[in-house]
This record gives C-alpha cells, sequence and structure tokens, in this order.
C-alpha cells in the first residue's frame, strides 16, 4: 500500500543516507511535499510558521513592517507600516527583496516567517533598488497593525483601504465608517473601497465586513467535495448599515476573502466593481 512504501521509504533514508537525518525533519518534509502535490494553494506550515501566521492574523507580531507580494519572479515590498522599523530603517515601496540575513528568500510567506523574531533584534535585509543593491538593518519590534484607514473626499465620499482580512477587520471598517460619516455631518454619498492587493485572510471578518452593507441576504456558503453546505453566512440588519452608493476597487492582487467580499457585494448588486480580473483563489 501507498502508507507501506512511505513507512520503507522513511526507513530507507534513516539507515542508509550518508549522515544521519532527524526523522522529525523527514515526515515535515513528506507533508510538505504531499501538499504541495495538492494545487498551488495548499502548504504546509510547520509549527513557527503557524504561530507567525496566527501573530499576522491576530495583527501582532515582531517584526519590521513590511509586506512584500510577488511580481513575476521578484518579491516586491508592496507596503510599510508608518514609523515602522522597514520604513525608519530607509526601505521603500517598490524595493525587490533579495536576500534576509545572507540567506535568498522564496516566497513572500518565506519573508514574514524569516523578519519575525526577538523584539530588539537586528536583521538584515538585501535589496534591489532599481540598478542599486543595498543592506539595509532595521530592529525587530512589536508591530500593532491596523487594516482599515479612510479619508474623507470631497463631496462627502469616503474613501476606505482595507489592507487584509485578520482579526477585527470587520469591526474596524464598521468604526471607519461611522467615524467618516461623522466627519461629513451627514450620511456619506458614496463609499469607495480599495481592496486591491488584498491578499484575503480570515473568512469571517470578510463577512463582518460584508454586513456593513448588507440588511439581508446571503453572504457566502463554503460547499464540501460531495456538494453538501459546509457553512453558511447571511447579512443582519443594523442600524449602522451604510445604504450610500458603493464602489470596489480590485485588481490581479485582490484575493480569497477581498473576492469573497467583492463577489458577494457584486452578486447582490449592492455594489460596482472597478478594476483588473482578480486572482482567483475560491479556496477554503
Amino acid at each position: 500500500s501507498g502508507l507501506e512504501t512511505l513507512a520503507r521509504a522513511l526507513h530507507t533514508i534513516e539507515t542508509r543516507h550518508v549522515t544521519a537525518v532527524d526523522t522529525e525533519t523527514l515526515i515535515r518534509g513528506a507533508i510538505r511535499g504531499m501538499t504541495d502535490a495538492l494545487d498551488r494553494h495548499s502548504t504546509y506550515l510547520d509549527p513557527d510558521d503557524r504561530a507567525a501566521f496566527q501573530d499576522h492574523a491576530e495583527g501582532q507580531a515582531t517584526g519590521v513592517g513590511l509586506r512584500v507580494l510577488r511580481s513575476g519572479d521578484a518579491l516586491i515590498v508592496d507596503e510599510l507600516v508608518p514609523g515602522g522599523p522597514a520604513e525608519l530603517a530607509g526601505v521603500l515601496p517598490g524595493d525587490a527583496v533579495i536576500a534576509i540575513d545572507g540567506l535568498e528568500v522564496s516566497s513572500a510567506l518565506d519573508v514574514t516567517r524569516r523578519l519575525t523574531g526577538l523584539r530588539g533584534s537586528p536583521v538584515t535585509i538585501d535589496l534591489r533598488r532599481g540598478e542599486t543593491t543595498l543592506s539595509l538593518s532595521p530592529v525587530r519590534d512589536t508591530l500593532l497593525e491596523r487594516s482599515v484607514r479612510g479619508e474623507l473626499l470631497g463631496e462627502g465620499v469616503g474613501l476606505i483601504r482595507l489592507d487584509v482580512f485578520r482579526r477585527r477587520s470587520g469591526e474596524e471598517l464598521a468604526e471607519q465608517l461611522a467615524e467618516l460619516t461623522t466627519q461629513n455631518h451627514a450620511s456619506l454619498t458614496g463609499v469607495i473601497l480599495d481592496l486591491r492587493g488584498n491578499p484575503g485572510g480570515l473568512l469571517e471578518e470578510a463577512v463582518t465586513a460584508v454586513d456593513c452593507f448588507l440588511s439581508n441576504g446571503l453572504i457566502v456558503e463554503t460547499r464540501g467535495r460531495d456538494g453538501a453546505v459546509v457553512e453558511s453566512h447571511s447579512a443582519t440588519r443594523a442600524a449602522s448599515d451604510i445604504e450610500s452608493p458603493l464602489a470596489i476597487l480590485v485588481d490581479g492582487g485582490s484575493a480569497s476573502a477581498a473576492e469573497i467580499m467583492a463577489g458577494a457585494l457584486q452578486a447582490t448588486q449592492r455594489a460596482t466593481l472597478i478594476g483588473t480580473p482578480t486572482y482567483g483563489k475560491g479556496s477554503v
């Protein structure tokens, strides 16, 4: 059977490889190989990676305050936490991350994991800026990141940027909408919601965010392999629901939970989407 073959391979490597190999390392490698064989969205997180992912989802992490997105073969700094260690050290949006502490980086998750560490510890980031290569050494610090920010434009239009769906993102969106309404001294005449480059995040936060603009109807449901509904979320009526006209900006970096929000509000004819085709990640 397949399990017997896997066990024989494990035993052969443990007993015959030229150097001793830790069994736990082999098992994690086998799991990683299995997830890599599934699809481009499935990945294995070891305990350290999972802890970093959970910190990111909670909006609290010890790092340098930068986010990268893949562009072709490059990992480009997409955003910096204002006043964070990376910005203070001189990192700029558009810089390409080449290596961290002398080791080449392979993915956005790899960058996040290796920039995470003890508060007060330095980390060296090798960057390419145009034709120039430079090394900067920010000092890690504890970062409390908000995922939502907004501003009041002319004629009572609110512009809101939602970076990622982490813990409390839905609440932050509701708070930002209320704050802009207060600044406007009246209901907003329109809302522009910027989801460009939003990689997604927690499904439940996307549901809460959608509910800010809907009073009833299905938001999203997930279905299993046999087509049966596994989970279903519907909108609820609240006095704080925003009824202003809504436009959502999307692009090729809008993924997962961002696509759920944009798709739900488009499907219910609550919002107009503006931009380019989104990433295309509908897995849960």
